[in-house]
């Protein structure tokens, strides 16, 4: 159960590795390389803030031995929100990822880091 624990802990690292591995590269790159985002703003100052997202819910089903034997289901939820900060020049300042492992997991499926990233 603990090496599930680390490996699950280990999947949610890889999406803060990989939006943290675009800090110091420029906003116009990032953009090219995920896709639009979700949602943008521009300060007062000049510098941005996008975020990428992603929150849905479905149900699963699933049967339960009760003794009734009906199907029931689970809702799950996935949710995951990535929101990057660059610089007046477009060059990336800060990268934040929050959510749930699926959520972040299913946002960042397609999502690359840098090319020449460590």
């Amino acid at each position: 159960m603990l090496a599930i624990l680390l490996k699950l802990s280990l999947c949610f690292a890889c999406a803060d590795d990989r939006a943290e591995a675009w800090i110091g590269r420029h906003l116009d790159d990032l953009i090219r390389a995920w896709g639009p985002p979700s949602a943008s703003a521009t300060l007062s100052d000049g510098s941005k803030i996008v975020e990428w997202s992603l929150d849905r819910s479905f149900k699963e089903p699933y049967r339960h031995s009760d003794g009734a034997g009906g199907t029931y289901s689970n809702t799950i939820r996935q949710h995951c929100r990535v929101r990057i900060e660059a610089s007046p020049q477009n060059l990336i300042t800060m990268a934040k990822v929050d959510g749930n492992l699926g959520g972040c997991n299913t946002l960042f499926r397609d999502k690359q880091a840098p090319a020449n990233a460590g």
